[in-house]
């Protein structure tokens, strides 16, 4: 039972509009409704039943987004509480009495991350702070970051343990858990290289076919974490390989949401509610964005990112840099030629999207429903996409699947499950349809 329907149970109860019985008959319509395999929410549940009007239920909404706008306004001082203190130019430290920070692990054009130890739990932590504090628009976007890593909650994404203001700095932090692995860039980089990837699970160098089953594995998992976090109301925007951490022991992770925007609603099957942010609770007036002003990363962001169309952002621009991600892996050259940043973004506005196979330097070949995939992911307008990264995973496993079966490699793997059923796809498929290049 997620929170959200909770509060919305509570605030009709609260209204004098449900009583304990009333509550009842919800629980038990939903429990119903979620065995036959739907999950409507609660606001239906309450109509359905003649428990509230459609006009109380409006009016549950509105006095609970009232409330959600008093706790931005205490957001909003924070805010500027922090702005304040960090432009009295103190101490940049971010040292704590609870953290023992050491080395910085990685630093970008807003912020760095720091390797630190928690000295209550003894264990590693990563620390990110923003290198200037004392601008509005880059505290803005860290915190709405927080907000969203905080809530979805997934084992494809980092988890936030916390977020916070050094007192005597005015210094922003987020403590998240210390990550280890590679990026999926550094491991398409190795390949590219002819050097081992580091996912081994025996030191060296692996034949081609066995890389590319590892790459598309990585590939299906953060499927996985980027269609939660679209259940979630969520876009990412600045999906690509360098934003993809893998390990040989299998995990997967997405990272970097600090591009990320709340532009829908959830439906998400475990009834997760859509994820909360001061700047999605504040509308037009928490607009973080300038109509043309262009965010993410031109060789894998959508022609609506490049043409600075925020507004038109939705889930399918994530299965674009999905699509853009596949593309990488199976090809080893980025999605769209070009060397400069005005032409990238010019052919990436165009739809100039030419087709894996053909500009492939990989050691290993793939079938034309693979290429059709990826340009239909890539496609210049969203309507002709695949409608959700799922959808996108699930037609990926379709052809490994359909390819494994055609080999003669499949037949045994049908009732071993879902995942089983892709690794043996998987393996079927590059067996007996990839050949090695001469």
């Amino acid at each position: 039972m997620s929170d959200e329907y909770q509060a919305v149970l509570d605030e009709a109860t609260r209204q004098g509009l449900l009583d304990a019985a009333g509550r009842r008959k919800v629980d038990d319509w939903l429990a119903m409704r979620a065995r036959e395999g739907i999950r409507p929410r609660v606001e239906q549940a309450l109509i359905a039943l003649r428990l509230l009007s459609a006009q109380q239920v409006g009016q549950v909404s509105r006095a609970l987004a009232s409330s959600r706008s008093s706790l931005s306004v205490d957001v909003e001082e924070a805010v500027r509480a922090t702005v304040a203190l960090a432009r009295k130019g103190r101490d940049r430290s971010t040292a704590d009495s609870k953290y023992d920070v050491r080395s910085i692990l990685g630093r970008g054009g807003v912020g760095e991350v720091h390797l630190a130890i928690d000295r209550f739990l003894r264990r590693e932590v990563a620390i990110k702070t923003l290198r200037a504090p004392d601008r509005e628009l880059q505290l803005r976007r860290f915190l709405e970051e927080a907000q969203i890593t905080g809530q979805l909650e997934h084992p494809g994404i980092v988890p936030l343990y916390e977020y916070g203001v050094e007192e005597e700095t005015g210094q922003p932090y987020m403590v998240m858990r210390r990550i280890r692995g590679q990026s999926l860039a550094d491991v398409l980089d190795a390949v590219r290289s002819g050097y081992p990837t580091g996912l081994e699970t025996i030191p060296g160098l692996e034949p081609p076919e066995r890389t590319l089953e590892r790459l598309l594995e990585i590939f299906l998992k953060a499927c996985d974490a980027v269609a939660y976090a679209n259940s979630r109301g969520v876009v990412h925007r600045d999906l690509k390989p360098a934003n993809i951490m893998a390990d040989r022991f299998g995990e997967v992770l997405v990272l970097d949401w600090g591009l990320a925007k709340v532009v829908g609603h959830s439906d998400a099957a475990d009834g997760a509610g859509t994820v909360l942010t001061n700047r999605a609770e504040m509308g037009d007036k928490g607009k973080l964005s300038v109509r043309g002003q262009v965010l993410g990363s031109p060789y894998y962001m959508s022609p609506e990112q490049a043409r600075g169309e925020h507004e038109v952002v939705d889930r399918r621009t994530d299965v674009y840099g999905m699509g853009a991600v596949l593309y990488e892996i199976l090809s080893l050259e980025k999605p769209v030629a070009g060397n400069t940043r005005d032409g990238v973004l010019s052919r990436v506005e165009s739809g100039a999207i030419a087709s894996p196979t053909s500009r492939s330097r990989a050691p290993w070949r793939f079938g034309r429903r693979l290429d059709e995939i990826v340009l239909r992911a890539m496609a210049k307008d969203p309507d002709t996409r695949f409608d959700s990264v799922d959808s996108l995973k699930s037609q990926v496993e379709t052809e490994l699947a359909s390819r494994s079966r055609g080999s003669g490699r499949g037949g045994r793997s049908l009732g071993l499950g879902a995942a089983a059923l892709v690794s043996a796809a998987l393996t079927g498929f590059l067996l007996g349809w990839l050949v090695p290049r001469d």
